[in-house]
C-alpha cells in the first residue's frame, strides 16, 4: 500500500531480501533522518572479459574511501558462482563477453536479487542499442572507454536513488502502521469522495473486507448511512476540503444496536507533488462517553453552583444570626456588668452593715452577759435555783449570740479583705495535735472517739497560715463532733501525698450525712441546712472554705445519708 507518494516503486515483499537488506533491516529500528547516514559497503559486481579493463575499474572504485565493496567475472559462469554468495548491488557489465551477450546476465542477476541496478558498459555509439539496453532491464549505460569521474557519479546517483526508494518504502510503511493502528476510524478519500483506503478499527467495526469497500463513496458507506440528519454537515466538509478547507464536526448515529452515539469527524487535505489536493484523510472517533460526562460534570457544576449560592446564601443568614446574638450578648454582658457593680456594691454595703451591726449588738451583748455572771455570783443576795437555772439560760443564748455575731464579724472581714495571712511552712503533726487536744474534752462531753492519724515522712509539712489553718480544722472537727451518731460515734483524722506536691487531709465521721440536694448550699453563708433530726449548718463552713481558698487551698466533701461524711484539705507541701 502506498500513502500519499507522487511515485511507485516496484519492490514488493522482496525489497528486504536485496543485498541492501541490512539498511533495510536497520531502518526498522531508526529514524528516517538517520538512514542516510548509515555506513554501507556497496557490493559491486564488475564482469568484463577484458582484465585491464576490470583493474582499471577496481582501482578507480577502490579510491572511493572503502565504500564499495567489489566483486570480478570475466565470464557469465563466473557470474553465476559468485553472485550466489556476493548477492551485489550493482553490476557493471560489458555487452560483448566473448562469445555472449552481457544483456543476458540481466535476468541471472535478477532472479538472485530483484532489486539490482545493472549498469550496461558499451563501446557502441548507437542510441537504439542503449535504449534496448534499458528496455531488457538496465538502469543505465556507460559508453567505453569509461570516464573515472562519470563512472563515480553514475553509481552515487544510482546508489542515491536506491536509498531514497527505500526509504520511501520506510515512511510509507510507517504511515500504514499509523493509519492501520489509529483507535479511530480513518479513511483515505479521492476528489470523487470514494475510498481508496480503511483502516482496520473502521472495517471491525462492521465486520467488513476492505475490498467490498474500497472505491465505494463515504457518504454511502454503512459507517455514515445513519447519520441522515448530520448528512448535510458532512456533504460540505467533503466539499469544502478538496477547497483547502480543514473541517470538523460532530456527527449523531444509531447503530444497529439502536444506541444513539455521537462521534467527532475530522478531514483534512492531502496535497501531491504538484501542491494540489488529490486525496482527503477523514478521521471519526467515538466521543459518546466524553459528551455523557461533560453534560455529567455541568449538571454537577451548576447542582455546585446552586449548593454554592445556597450555602452562600445559609452563611450570610448565620453570619446576621450570629451578629444579632453578639449584640445581645455584649448586651447581657453589659447588664451582667452592671449587676456585678450593684452586686459588689450591695455586697459590700452588707459587710460594712454586718460589721458595724456585729460591732452595735456586741457592747448591749456583753452587758446582757456581764450582769448575768453577776446575778450567778453575787453572794450578798443569792438566787434561788429557779433563778439560777434562768440566768444560766441567759449566759448560753448570750455566748452562742456572741459566737454568731463573731463568725459574721469574720465573714465581713474576709470578704473585705481586712484578714492578712502569715504564710509559712509549718508542723502538720503540730497543728493537728494542737486542735485535737483544744476539741477533746467536747468531743469526750459527746461520747465521740477521735483517731490519730499516722504521719508519714512525705506529710508532716505544709504551706499554709498557722491561725487560720487551725481555726478551719477545728472548725470541722466541731462540726464532726455535734454531728456525730449517738451511738458509738467516731471521727477518723488521716492524711495522704498526692501528685504535683500536694497533701491531702481528710476528717470522716459516720454521722447523719447530709442529702445531695442541700450540696449546693453546703457553702453559703448563712444557710442553715435542717432535716428531720434539726442539724444544720450556719456559717461555718462559709469561713472554713473563704479562709482555705485564701490559703490557695482546695476544700471539697463527700457525703451519704445516714453514713457519714468527710471533708478535705488540699495544700501545697512546698
Amino acid at each position: 500500500m502506498q500513502f500519499f507518494s507522487k511515485a511507485r516503486y516496484d519492490y514488493g515483499n522482496e525489497i528486504y531480501q536485496n543485498p541492501s537488506g541490512i539498511l533495510m533491516q536497520l531502518s526498522r529500528t531508526i529514524n528516517f533522518s538517520q538512514c542516510s547516514k548509515l555506513v554501507h559497503l556497496i557490493r559491486i559486481l564488475i564482469v568484463d572479459d577484458d582484465i585491464d579493463i576490470i583493474h582499471s575499474l577496481r582501482d578507480v572504485l577502490e579510491l572511493e574511501e572503502a565504500h564499495f565493496e567489489i566483486a570480478v567475472a570475466s565470464s557469465v559462469a563466473e557470474v553465476k558462482t559468485i553472485t550466489q554468495d556476493f548477492m551485489p548491488d550493482i553490476a557493471l557489465l560489458d555487452i560483448k563477453l566473448g562469445n555472449d551477450n552481457g544483456l543476458n546476465l540481466i535476468p541471472i542477476l535478477k532472479q538472485i536479487n530483484p532489486n539490482i541496478v545493472c549498469i550496461m558498459m558499451t563501446a557502441y555509439r548507437d542510441t537504439e542499442y542503449a535504449i534496448s539496453a534499458i528496455r531488457f532491464g538496465a538502469k543505465d549505460y556507460i559508453q567505453k572507454p569509461i570516464n573515472p569521474v562519470y563512472l563515480i557519479n553514475t553509481l552515487n546517483r544510482h546508489i542515491e536513488n536506491q536509498q531514497l526508494a527505500i526509504e520511501n518504502i520506510i515512511v510509507n510503511k510507517q504511515l500504514e502502521a499509523i493509519f492501520e493502528q489509529s483507535f479511530q476510524w480513518a479513511f483515505l478519500i479521492d476528489s470523487k469522495q470514494n475510498i481508496i483506503e480503511v483502516n482496520q478499527t473502521a472495517l471491525s467495526m462492521f465486520d467488513l473486507e476492505k475490498s467490498s469497500i474500497l472505491n465505494t463513496s463515504l457518504l454511502d458507506s454503512p459507517w455514515f448511512r445513519s447519520s441522515q440528519n448530520d448528512m448535510n454537515k458532512l456533504k460540505n466538509l467533503l466539499a469544502n476540503v478538496f477547497h483547502n478547507k480543514i473541517g470538523r464536526t460532530e456527527l449523531k448515529m444509531r447503530l444497529d444496536d439502536g444506541l444513539l452515539k455521537t462521534y467527532d469527524f475530522s478531514i483534512k487535505p492531502v496535497f501531491n507533488e504538484h501542491d494540489q489536493i488529490a486525496q482527503a484523510v477523514a478521521e471519526c472517533r467515538d466521543i459518546t462517553d466524553r459528551i455523557h460526562l461533560e453534560q455529567t460534570l455541568k449538571e454537577l457544576n451548576e447542582n455546585l453552583e446552586e449548593k454554592v449560592i445556597q450555602r452562600t446564601q445559609e452563611l450570610k443568614n448565620r453570619n446576621h444570626q450570629l451578629q444579632l446574638e453578639n449584640q445581645q450578648r455584649q448586651l447581657a454582658e453589659l447588664k451582667l456588668l452592671k449587676a456585678k457593680e450593684q452586686a459588689d456594691i450591695a455586697n459590700q454595703a452588707k459587710s460594712h452593715f454586718l460589721s458595724r451591726m456585729s460591732h452595735q449588738f456586741r457592747t448591749p451583748l456583753n452587758a446582757i452577759l456581764g450582769f448575768a455572771q453577776l446575778l450567778q455570783h453575787d453572794n450578798s443576795q443569792p438566787l434561788n435555783s429557779t433563778q439560777l437555772d434562768s440566768v444560766a439560760e441567759i449566759l448560753n443564748a448570750g455566748h452562742q449570740l456572741l459566737a454568731l455575731i463573731n463568725d459574721v464579724l469574720e465573714i465581713a472581714d474576709l470578704e473585705s479583705g481586712k484578714f492578712s495571712f502569715q504564710m509559712e511552712m509549718i508542723s502538720l503533726e503540730d497543728v493537728l495535735s494542737e486542735t485535737i487536744q483544744t476539741i477533746r474534752p467536747m468531743a469526750e462531753q459527746f461520747g465521740v472517739e477521735i483517731e490519730l492519724p499516722l504521719l508519714n515522712p512525705h506529710t508532716k509539712r505544709i504551706y499554709a497560715d498557722r491561725k487560720f489553718l487551725k481555726q478551719v480544722i477545728l472548725n470541722l472537727l466541731n462540726n464532726a463532733v455535734k454531728y456525730s451518731r449517738p451511738v458509738q460515734p467516731r471521727i477518723k483524722i488521716y492524711c495522704e501525698t498526692l501528685a504535683q506536691q500536694k497533701i491531702r487531709i481528710t476528717i470522716e465521721d459516720n454521722g447523719v450525712g447530709i442529702s445531695p440536694e442541700k450540696f449546693d448550699t453546703l457553702f453559703t453563708p448563712l444557710e442553715r441546712i435542717e432535716g428531720n433530726t434539726n442539724i444544720g449548718f450556719g456559717i461555718g463552713l462559709a469561713i472554713c472554705k473563704s479562709l482555705t481558698e485564701a490559703m490557695n487551698a482546695q476544700i471539697g466533701f463527700e457525703s451519704h445519708v445516714g453514713q457519714g461524711s468527710r471533708f478535705f484539705l488540699t495544700f501545697n507541701s512546698e
